[in-house]
């Protein structure tokens, strides 16, 4: 099971958040990924820096790790624009990049609230989803050269001369619930989980039951905390039963670039 860092880059300057990254690039960690928002507000802070500026600087930072969103919101940007951004960052790591997305916020959700501020509709759950699978089919068609697609909420028409992946990054889609798993294990190719989930099991095996004998990474987000960087402790190892590819860690900047050190040394074992 591969291990990741996650940086919630909310109140940080941009500067510490490469550093940050290129620390668990040298520490032993297998990949970086970042969160996508537009304002701090979603995560109790004053301000973020924007994702895909972000994700840039850390791919030209590192040489080893995976790079990519956790996840890319597919309501605030055309799926056009995170086909173009995501085959960019592959080309400049040179195959490093994973394209993490995400059906954004719904009406009433804390989240919600960045939306309402640039005046963007939060959708309900249904319609959430079908954003997702449609933006997954409108980037896979850009990526093939497939220049026409007609969809509820996009379409492609003579859309040619984007910028094509020699290899297309993998797509992961975020799951809190049986549904989105479901869609996820159907039409991307990995699921994005939490730890805290109490049905954990059941999401991973509905991920797996749609993806009908495909290969699925199946990805969880956990803490950033002692009990992830021993494999011997039985949250690892419950993670690794469950056949999980790679755990991903929650870091913030206050907890200091020697945790990362530290953390990737205990890994590394």
């Amino acid at each position: 099971m591969l291990t990741d860092l996650v940086i919630n880059p909310t109140d940080m300057d941009p500067t510490a958040v490469v550093e940050a990254a290129r620390v668990a690039d040298k520490s032993g960690f297998d990949g970086v990924w970042t969160y996508d928002h537009l304002s701090g507000i979603s995560m109790g802070g004053s301000s973020t820096p924007e994702i895909w500026t972000m994700l840039g600087a850390i791919g030209a930072a590192t040489n080893r790790v995976t790079v990519g969103p956790l996840v890319a919101n597919v309501a605030t940007r055309h799926p056009a624009v995170l086909a173009t951004a995501a085959a960019t960052l592959q080309e400049l790591t040179g195959g490093r990049a994973m394209l993490g997305l995400g059906a954004g916020a719904g009406p009433g959700s804390p989240y919600a609230r960045e939306f309402e501020m640039v005046g963007i509709e939060a959708q309900p759950a249904a319609t959430r989803r079908d954003m997702v699978v449609e933006s997954i089919a409108v980037i896979r068609h850009l990526w093939r050269g497939d220049p026409d697609l007609v969809g509820d909420h996009h379409r492609l028409s003579a859309a040619t001369d984007f910028i094509r992946p020699d290899s297309p990054p993998p797509i992961i889609v975020g799951a809190n619930g049986p549904k989105m798993a479901a869609l996820a294990g159907r039409v991307a190719d990995g699921v994005n989980l939490h730890s805290y989930e109490s049905t954990l099991e059941s999401l991973i095996e509905t991920a797996r039951t749609a993806a009908d004998g495909g290969e699925l990474v199946v990805t969880v987000e956990a803490p950033f905390a002692d009990e992830w960087f021993d494999d011997s402790h039985p949250s690892r190892q419950r993670l690794a039963a469950l056949g999980v590819d790679r755990l991903m860690l929650a870091w913030t900047g206050d907890q200091g670039l020697r945790s990362i050190g530290r953390a990737g040394e205990a890994l590394l074992g």
